[in-house]
């Protein structure tokens, strides 16, 4: 596997996991307005939270420390490494 395969793998990996957090967010907020069942947003709460936590322990491709991105600042807080950027050696 190729470094920039790697990467690639890497960002798509982190891809899935704000649609899984947004996803379960969504589900939560939809479960409050239509299910009186409070099994079904505690479950979704839940996801919420198993979600968000799966975001911030996203491992940067390049330094393996946590990448949490802040809204304005999208680069790794350890290394610098800008979101969705490949390794140097594949770039044009």
């Amino acid at each position: 596997m190729t470094e920039a395969t790697r990467y690639k793998q890497a960002w798509g990996d982190r891809r899935a996991r704000v649609f899984m957090l947004l996803a379960m967010i969504v589900g939560f907020c939809v479960s409050l307005v239509f299910s009186p069942d409070a099994w079904v947003a505690a479950a979704c709460f839940a996801g919420a939270l198993i979600g968000a936590y799966g975001y911030y322990q996203f491992g940067c491709p390049r330094c393996h420390e946590r990448f949490l991105a802040l809204w304005r600042r999208q680069r790794c807080q350890n290394c610098g490494l800008e979101k969705n950027a490949l390794p140097e050696d594949s770039q044009p």
